[in-house]
């Protein structure tokens, strides 16, 4: 009686090994397939984090360019709105991507139409008073 007990202890341990080896294989298959759908989501994310501020540099760009065209009409308060709409922008890319080279250079142009506004607007508030003394005299 005590070899029918041991020898089924034995089949008993032997299937549960192999129960074990089965299950352990399936886990592991499963732990893959998790781990490659959880990479996928992230480059997703990435790609649509990416898209999203691409959109915002281009959007960004656009205010420059328009900035650029009202400085050289005279138009300096316009220009400077459309320098903040531009850095706004840039700065909504900058947090959906953590910022990089292209936002720096393009803050960077930002800032120097703003510097190029403010200096033009001085400029012009010289020559108005210079004007303004002549027609006076």
């Amino acid at each position: 009686m005590g070899r029918v007990i041991t020898g089924l202890v034995l089949v008993a341990v032997v299937v549960l090994s192999a129960y074990n080896t089965v299950e352990l294989r399936r886990l592991r298959a499963e732990v893959t397939t998790l781990r490659a759908g959880q990479e996928q989501a992230r480059s997703e994310a990435l790609s649509a984090r990416e898209a999203q501020a691409r959109e915002l540099r281009k959007r960004a760009e656009e205010h420059l360019e328009r900035a650029g065209e009202l400085l050289s009409q005279g138009n300096v308060k316009a220009a400077k709105r459309e320098v903040q709409k531009s850095e706004e922008l840039l700065a909504d890319a900058a947090r959906a991507t953590g910022a990089g080279d292209l936002v720096t250079q393009l803050r960077d142009k930002a800032g120097s139409l703003r510097e190029r506004a403010e200096s033009t607007a001085e400029q012009w508030i010289e020559r108005a008073r210079g004007k303004g003394r002549t027609a006076r005299e």
